[in-house]
């Protein structure tokens, strides 16, 4: 039997030629769960509990995973060890061991020991790592705030590069209005992981379960209306329904018409954990055909599933820029060994619901098993959920990306020496997304009749903004400018983004000689007030030298005339 594999959506820059991957192997993840006693404000209810009941469920078969418990001290809660059905056990009486009585709230130490045996080595190229942080604060180790202060930049300076020279995202999951959102933020985008940010504990498990199905994703079917189809390849599936109240009834509507309730299961066969919101039922070699879902219609629903026919997914980066390309690749495999036969693909279509674009057909690449194309999703955050199916079975993957409009933002003021041309621009970065330290402006500027000219700012100023005037363009002529940046995300993926395309109209062919250019005209008064000052100089120092000529001694007439002067004197 055919089985469905990785759908791979992978950001590219550049269209690369595919070959089928190795097998990947199956993800490591470590669950940090903060026990601080803060969290009898933030989680009164302790719905903590239920949240890592749900990720116990959630994670894979094969998935090396283990969970910690920290405030001042880290505490092992679950042994890391390959999650199988006694792990899960294991998990769920786990969860029942939270609490909020701890003091302070290392996460510092939590994230060492959750990275532990991970510091020898990197990751191979076909493993991944994943810290999960939950918490609903921020670094407090002692009752000094320097000695906090001190130990967060050593989380950030010291921790964090660590963590990603030996390949471990970190995710981070916020509880409450007073987390250290900035920490949290720059630990996952830094690590290029995922932040999910609820003040409302109800809504924990819905957080759990958006971010741990793009951590260790499961192979799923679609549920649409309330309905799904079981193929014969499933030999387990799970359903999550969520509730609108507490207490609405969740039952299952088999193929046959018979429904399952909770009171059927047996725990062998049918396994059925009702919680506040949610219930979760696990059947064991379900009877293939379709299944209906008798309760309510949610978003968060799902259909998860143990078969031969998989669909993989190979991550999407956690955030891209807009305008950027997301490549969107899928491909079937039978074992190891990806799909050719044209047969079985030339009925199996592969599509992918994006948010922002509605349904997008993915096309088979030159008669291989890859099907794929190109597209570059709008700003906000894009969900994408591409399925593969036929008349006989279906499969689903999602993903989620993290749109960034732009990394900078720019505004326009006039010069000061032409305030009719708004042409200068002060340009500053918005988004952490970005390394900031690698981060450059570069402007083209376009005219008629003229070849483009490129200018590129490395070096922002003191307070990390550009500010550029343009005061070496033409006044009379008109522009079209395009600023971009040019960088590198956090991650250390190369972007190139337009922050903003905008018309300069200049003063216009005719007023170059009917209105006078200010700056020039100043110039030109200026010259000459230096040279009519300059004469006027000149001749007052040709008056001068006359008036100290000394007296000249010449004949009678000359004299007399002296003598009068003398008398007229005395």
């Amino acid at each position: 039997m055919y089985r469905l594999s990785f759908i791979i959506i992978a950001l590219m820059l550049l269209p690369m030629p595919w070959a089928p991957a190795l097998a990947d192997q199956a993800p490591q993840v470590r669950l940090l769960m903060d026990v601080s006693a803060s969290m009898q404000r933030t989680d009164p209810h302790d719905l903590r509990r239920p949240a890592m009941r749900l990720a116990a469920e959630l994670l894979p078969d094969g998935t090396d995973a283990g969970v910690w418990a920290f405030a001042h001290d880290v505490d092992v809660m679950l042994p890391v060890s390959s999650v199988d059905d006694t792990w899960r056990e294991n998990g769920l009486a786990a969860a029942d061991l939270i609490h909020s009585r701890g003091q302070a709230t290392d996460i510092g130490a939590a994230l060492e020991a959750a990275a532990d045996t991970w510091m020898e080595s990197p990751a191979a190229d076909d493993q991944s790592r994943h810290i999960v942080l939950f918490t609903d604060g921020h670094v407090n180790v002692s009752i000094d705030d320097d000695e906090d202060a001190a130990e967060r930049r050593r989380i950030i300076d010291e921790l964090m590069p660590a963590l990603n020279d030996r390949d471990i995202t970190v995710h981070t999951i916020g509880l409450s209005d007073e987390i250290d959102h900035e920490l949290l933020e720059l630990l996952a985008e830094g690590t290029g992981g995922r932040m999910a940010v609820t003040e409302d504990a109800d809504r924990l498990e819905r957080v759990f379960l958006r971010l741990f199905e793009q951590v260790a994703p499961r192979d799923s079917v679609p549920l649409a209306d309330n309905t799904f189809m079981i193929d014969d390849s499933v030999s387990e599936m799970t359903v999550l329904a969520f509730r609108e109240t507490e207490g609405d009834p969740v039952e299952l509507q088999m193929p046959d018409g018979d429904t399952l309730e909770a009171t059927m299961a047996d725990g062998d066969g049918l396994r059925w954990r009702s919680e506040a919101h949610h219930d979760l039922i696990t059947m064991d070699a379900p009877p293939s055909g379709e299944w209906g879902l008798l309760g309510a219609e949610d978003p968060d629903n799902r259909v998860m599933i143990v078969t031969d026919l998989q669909l993989h997914m190979e991550p999407l980066p956690p955030y891209t820029i807009a305008g950027e390309p997301l490549d969107l690749a899928g491909h079937l495999t039978e074992g190891d060994a990806p799909i050719n036969d044209d047969d079985f693909l030339g009925v199996t279509g592969f599509q992918v619901e994006a948010g922002d674009a509605g349904t997008l057909d993915l096309p088979r690449v030159d008669g291989a098993a890859l099907h794929r194309r190109a597209h570059s999703p709008e700003p906000g955050t894009q969900h994408f959920t591409l399925t593969a199916s036929s008349e006989t079975f279906a499969r689903e993957v999602r993903q989620q990306v993290d749109v960034v409009d732009t990394p900078l933002i720019m505004s326009r003021s006039e010069l000061s020496d032409d305030p009719d041309l708004e042409r200068k621009l002060r340009i500053s970065p918005v988004s952490d997304a970005v390394d900031t330290d690698a981060l450059e402006v570069e402007i083209t500027v376009e005219a008629d009749d003229r070849d483009a000219k490129v200018v590129r700012y490395a070096e922002p100023d003191d307070d990390g903004e550009w500010r550029i005037a343009l005061d070496s363009l033409d006044p009379y002529l008109d522009f079209q400018i395009t600023v971009e940046a040019v960088g590198e995300m956090v991650d250390g993926r190369d972007f190139r983004a337009t922050v903003k395309t905008f018309d300069s109209d200049g003063l216009g062919e005719d007023a170059r000689g009917a209105d006078p250019h200010w700056g020039l005209l100043g110039g030109l008064l200026f010259t000459l007030n230096v040279i009519l000052f300059g004469i006027i100089g000149l001749v007052f120092y040709i008056l001068q030298g006359r008036r100290r000529q000394p007296p000249h001694l010449g004949g009678p007439d000359e004299g007399t005339g002296t003598s009068e002067t003398a008398s007229e004197k005395a």
